[in-house]
């Protein structure tokens, strides 16, 4: 009896004559007839791997299916290893290596061009990402993203005014680019536009509401305009969890100013920058404020102890003591700071903390020239 499947392993031959009688079947494909499996041929070491089927038959008695494929596209050796190098941040040897990619190119290869520059940017070579993105912009102009890498690019080589344009142009080409809308936001917010700063920095928060990064430019952002209520819930949440720096807090209770609402902010910083002058006194300025004065006086005694010329700090000190009831104290503090070098402001300001102290004592019926003035 013949073999009943001559005829399509035949037919196979004839309509690809490449496979050279190699066939495979496939008998994990189930049952497909009288019990036997799909026979499936293909071309050994076809394109298959590469994500392409090539040519190739499925018979069933005769009936034939075919389906055509492309060429691959052959992908350059070097891609992946410009991806690793991406991934652990080696900046330096992924902008090498994707350039090379995206010159091998023919300058042509627009995802290689913006990880080039992607990796430039990292590596703070801001002129030769701004050349390459300007490159990419002719290519891809519809491209927000390129215009967003360039403001980047503008921004670290200190054209703020290019770099503003550029991001305002990604928000156009893309209104769902929530970081181009916080970097711009930041940029009109630090050059004194805080209304449409604000606006943008909105924008962000709708897109991309649990961006920590996004909630923090606007927290300082409304801090600066003055809307320090509606800064403080947003800063909050930004300075949530083991991500926020130590900078980003100390930034956070700058732009709040003395306010008990940066306790939970420098707590942490201080425990581990005991030495920290500002942190401290920062601190100790927010207990006083919430009536926690001996947390304050810890606190602001540390920061006098560890940079005893720190003017700001020794006046909170000399506050904290007359607050506390403790005139001799605070008379010991301004002494020492009179000792000191001033500048015309801390002169004024110790002046203000004298003129506390004489109140101070005035109204406890002692004498209210008990504080020589400070110097003029």
């Amino acid at each position: 009896m013949s073999d009943p499947h001559a005829l399509g392993h035949a037919l196979r031959r004839d309509l690809d004559p490449r496979l050279g009688g190699r066939v495979r079947v496939d008998r994990a494909a189930g049952p497909f007839l009288n019990g036997e499996g799909a026979a499936e041929v293909q071309e050994k070491g076809s394109a298959l791997r590469h994500g392409c089927w090539g040519h190739h038959v499925w018979g069933l008695l005769g009936v034939v299916a075919l389906s055509a494929c492309a060429a691959p596209k052959i992908e350059d050796p070097r891609t992946a290893r410009a991806e690793a190098m991406s991934r652990v941040q080696s900046w330096d040897e992924a902008t090498s290596l994707w350039n090379e990619i995206y010159i091998a190119s023919g300058a042509t290869d627009v995802e290689a061009g913006l990880e080039s520059a992607r990796a430039m940017l990292q590596a703070d070579l801001f002129d030769g990402a701004r050349a390459r993105l300007v490159a990419l912009s002719s290519l891809a102009p519809q491209r927000g993203e390129i215009f967003r890498l360039l403001g980047e690019a503008h921004e670290g080589l200190g054209d703020t005014g290019a770099a503003r344009s550029n991001y305002g142009i990604a928000v156009t080409l893309d209104s769902k680019d929530a970081t181009a809308f916080r970097q711009l936001g930041a940029l009109e917010c630090s050059a004194g536009a805080h209304d449409t700063g604000l606006d943008s920095l909105r924008t962000s928060l709708k897109l991309d509401p649990e961006n920590p990064e996004t909630r923090l430019v606007f927290g300082l952002c409304a801090a600066e305009a003055g809307a320090l209520d509606e800064a403080a819930p947003i800063l909050n949440k930004a300075l949530k969890g083991p991500r926020a720096t130590d900078g980003e807090r100390l930034r956070a209770a700058r732009a709040l100013g003395p306010d008990k609402r940066v306790i939970p902010w420098l707590e942490p910083v201080v425990r581990r920058h005991p030495q920290n002058t500002e942190a401290q006194r920062r601190l100790g300025e927010g207990y006083a404020l919430a009536g926690r004065l001996d947390s304050a006086l810890d606190a602001l005694t540390a920061a006098a102890q560890s940079d005893p010329g720190d003017a700001l700090a020794l006046a909170s000190l000399a506050r904290a003591y007359i607050m506390r009831g403790e005139p001799g104290q605070a008379r010991a503090v301004i002494d020492h700071a009179r000792a000191l070098d001033l500048t015309a402001f801390e002169k004024s300001l110790f002046k203000e903390v004298e003129d506390a102290l004489a109140a101070s004592l005035g109204s406890e019926g002692g004498p209210t020239d008990a504080v020589p003035p400070g110097d003029s």
